[in-house]
Parts: C-alpha cells; sequence; structure tokens
C-alpha cells in the first residue's frame, strides 16, 4: 500500500522559495514537494520536519494523523524513536563546512506541523511499545 499525505490543514507545510530555486533540478528520490501557485505566481516547498513527519506518522509510530489533541504522543513517540535509534530523523549538511549535522525533532516542531493526514496504520501504545523493544532486542536472544 503506498503512503498518501493530506497537507491542507498545515498551515507550515510549505515555505515559499524564490522562481530560480523553484526551477533548479528537483529530480533527487528525497525531493521535497514543490508546487506554484498560479493565482498569486509565487512558488512553494514542502518543509524538511513536514515531509518526515508524514514518514513517521504514515509508517513508523502507529499515529497516522497529527492533531491538537495528539500532538505530545506523537512527540513522545518520535522523541523514543530517535532514542532507541542513537540518531536523529533530521539531517543536514552545513554548506559552508560540508559537514553533516543532526538534529532531534521539537515539541515546537511538531506543534508546528498540526494537520497533517496520513493513511498509515494506528499501534496501540502497547503496540508501539513491542514494536521498540522487537527492534532493540532484534533476534538476540533474551
Amino acid at each position: 500500500m503506498a503512503l498518501t499525505w493530506d497537507v491542507r490543514e498545515n498551515v507550515n507545510a510549505y515555505r515559499e522559495i524564490s522562481r530560480e530555486e523553484y526551477e533548479q533540478s528537483n529530480r533527487s528520490i528525497f525531493a521535497l514537494p514543490r508546487y506554484e501557485d498560479t493565482e498569486t505566481g509565487k512558488f512553494y516547498e514542502m518543509t524538511t520536519e513536514c515531509n518526515m513527519l508524514i514518514y513517521l506518522l504514515g509508517v513508523t509510530i502507529g499515529i497516522p494523523d497529527l492533531t491538537t489533541e495528539n500532538w505530545e504522543r506523537v512527540y513522545n513517540r518520535i522523541h523514543i524513536c530517535e532514542v532507541a535509534n542513537g540518531g536523529s530523523f533530521l539531517v543536514r549538511q552545513n554548506p559552508k563546512t560540508k559537514q553533516i549535522e543532526t538534529h532531534n525533532f521539537t515539541k515546537e516542531m511538531v506543534w508546528n506541523n498540526v494537520g497533517i493526514k496520513t493513511n498509515g496504520v494506528f499501534l496501540s501504545s502497547t503496540q508501539f511499545k513491542n514494536k521498540i523493544a522487537s527492534s532493540l532486542v532484534g533476534s538476540l536472544e533474551v
């Protein structure tokens, strides 16, 4: 099943970009969605945080929609995954130093993206905990 998403209710899903940036090659497998608003002539690109949250909601954390009621649980599950994996879901390259920089999701980032909906699968708290435990233990006999 393909992951589908809707960000119309997320007011922070896209950032305005220049025409030049819009027209630059966007052929990467992981390219962020872009569009032109033909009424205003402005160009937009999805934010990295929104794009990653779509994946996390739809595939990883077992909460398919980000709402004002569940945003803190979404943050908690993302934080648990980041701690369990020993790293961040957000990575960028510093344009000056070319160093890879990671940064974890913050509560503010999650709150600012309320309104994302996906067709992901719901996991209860117990199912999510079991998923995390399984990923940590793997095939080890305990």
